[in-house]
This record gives C-alpha cells, structure tokens and sequence, in this order.
C-alpha cells in the first residue's frame, strides 16, 4: 500500500451540494448558519489528480479485505478486517494445539565433502538443515550406504551413534554435535585410521532421519 501525497494547491479533491442550496442559504450569512450548525449538505468529492502529487492506495473493501479472502478464513461477506484477524488468531491458537506433544520428521540425504584418508575424512562438520528445532540425540545416520562392507548405525544418546559393520554391533563412535533451532551440525571424533567411520567421506551419500 501507499499514502496518497496532496500538492497543497487547493483542489485535490472537490465538493458538491444539494440542487436547492440557494433556497436554503440565500445569504452568505444564511450559508455560515448552515454551516456552523452542522446543518449544511454537502459531498466529499473524489479525489482530483490535479491535486495530487502521489495517487496513494484507496482504502476499500477490494483492497482490504474481499469476500473471497474472507471465505478463506470461514467468514461470510460481512466479516471487516478486525474480526478477520481474530479468526487467523484462533486458527493459530488451535494449529497449535493439534501439534502439542507430537514428533516432527524429516529424512534426506547427503553427499560426502572430504577425502579418503583417515584425517581428512574425519576433519570436517556436516550442517543439516531442518523445518524444526531437532531434538537432542534424535537423529538416525545410515553412512557410507554404496558399500556392502561399511558400517551404519543410530544415535543412542546426544553425541554418541551405535556403529553396525556387516550386521554386527561395533563400538561407539562419540561425535561432536551442535543443535540449533533449525539446523543440526556434527562429525565424526572417532580417531583410528579406518576411513568406515566418517560421516563425510567423498564419493559417498549418507542418508539421515530427523525428529524434532
């Protein structure tokens, strides 16, 4: 929207009366009695582009609020704006609640950034970004998915994922996680040599579960 803007010339806008103003003030003092009496009939004309230096945005139903946007919302053609800002309120307030204590999820993948020797694999962070604040320790990590011989695994506890090799439970791999309110960032801190442990090793895609 924007303001209309008046030159300040005298004529943006005009004023018209009744057909039978010269009966009822015949006199210049007849049309002030008129006038400070509240009784003198007039209409605010439109507003005159003469006038104007800036045609600003006309304040009407079609701009604030049609029938159409009001049925969005459940409303009937005589809803105004105000009670149309209550309804969104309500629909808030009760989306809400519909959401309270129920688990957000979200899975992708991811493709691995660093190089196959075992300090480069383990050198650098992975950022995941999510439509929700993840929960601590709540994500799940399948690494290293188009070789038969590398391990997958869970996160049990915040920083620690359970590792599986070829079917059989291995030891725990401590990662170095961060959480935010819609990202969750983390590495691999295993340090033995084997490349299998990294969560970004090029040429490799990682798939991943996310709950919030």
């Amino acid at each position: 929207m924007k303001d209309t803007i008046i030159k300040g010339t005298g004529n943006s806008r005009t004023l018209k009366s009744v057909p039978n103003l010269a009966n009822l003030a015949p006199t210049y003092e007849d049309f002030l009695a008129l006038l400070v009496g509240d009784g003198l009939p007039v209409d605010l004309g439109s507003l005159n582009a003469a006038g104007l230096s800036v045609r600003g945005t006309d304040l009407n139903k079609a701009n604030l609020l049609t029938d159409a946007t009001a049925r969005l919302f459940g409303l009937t053609s005589t809803a105004t704006p105000n009670t149309t800002f209550a309804k969104i309120k309500d629909l808030l307030q009760e989306t809400q609640s519909d959401m309270a204590g129920k688990c957000n999820f979200v899975t992708g993948t991811y493709a691995g950034t660093l190089y196959t020797s075992s300090d480069d694999a383990l050198d650098d962070y992975v950022t995941i970004r999510t439509p929700f604040k993840p929960l601590a320790g709540m994500i799940e990590i399948v690494p290293h998915t188009q070789m038969y011989n590398m391990p997958y695994g869970n996160f049990i506890a915040p920083g620690q994922l359970c590792i599986k090799a070829n079917g059989y439970h291995g030891g725990l791999v401590y990662m170095d996680t961060t959480y935010s309110s819609n990202s969750i960032r983390f590495k691999s801190t295993y340090t033995a040599t084997s490349t299998r442990w990294s969560l970004n090793q090029i040429n490799f895609t990682y798939a991943y579960a996310i709950w919030g």
